[in-house]
């Protein structure tokens, strides 16, 4: 018991405990936790440094083409919006602190005037931790002619946001044709939004 009793506590992270194997063909002393602890620590350091940088730079992975978009209401400045409808939406996580939020701006109020005419949207769901009548006008000198709202906590972490800013192509019947993180292009938009109008 006493040997069990030690076991543990070297385990649990006493440095200053030895680890004595059973008596016998194999009994010696190991080296003390500290010892293989001063040997280990750096590349431990290096390697739990080099993961977390990984994954910062990686971001979470948006959400897969073919799968259903989480569902949502939001209150926007045109009123109560909810997914889903007769056509495409283009759902934009953006802030105005964003550079490349606000060049893509354009873009989207080009591809919010085509949708319109077919049944279709683009919604801006802003990151910024400000009443919405202050982040619309924001939106509206960057030329977003498109309905704006704030996004919730929840809705981010769903639609999986970790850099903005951070666009999703949304069929009629819900599901997801196509991601962009980071600003996107024109031409891109376009061929996504045509994939999802035949879905």
């Amino acid at each position: 018991m006493d040997r069990f009793v030690g076991m543990c506590q070297t385990l649990c992270g006493n440095p200053h405990i030895a680890l004595r194997l059973p008596q016998g063909k194999y009994g010696r002393k190991l080296p003390s936790v500290r010892g293989l602890w001063d040997r280990i620590r750096t590349p431990l350091t290096a390697l739990a440094a080099g993961t977390m940088i990984w994954f910062v730079l990686r971001g979470a992975a948006p959400l897969e083409s073919g799968e259903q978009a989480p569902e949502f209401e939001i209150e926007t400045d045109e009123g109560r919006f909810s997914l889903g409808g007769s056509g495409v939406t283009v759902v934009n996580f953006w802030g105005t602190y964003c550079a490349p939020c606000r060049a893509e701006a354009p873009v989207l109020s080009r591809a919010h005037d085509r949708l319109q005419s077919r049944g279709g949207r683009v919604l801006g769901l802003s990151t910024d931790r400000a009443p919405l009548g202050d982040v619309v006008a924001s939106a509206r000198n960057l030329g977003m002619r498109f309905p704006i709202g704030v996004a919730t906590d929840e809705i981010l972490s769903r639609y999986q946001v970790e850099r903005l800013p951070t666009t999703y192509v949304v069929t009629a019947d819900g599901r997801v044709a196509a991601s962009f993180v980071g600003a996107v292009s024109e031409q891109a938009l376009d061929r996504a939004i045509r994939s999802a109008d035949v879905h």
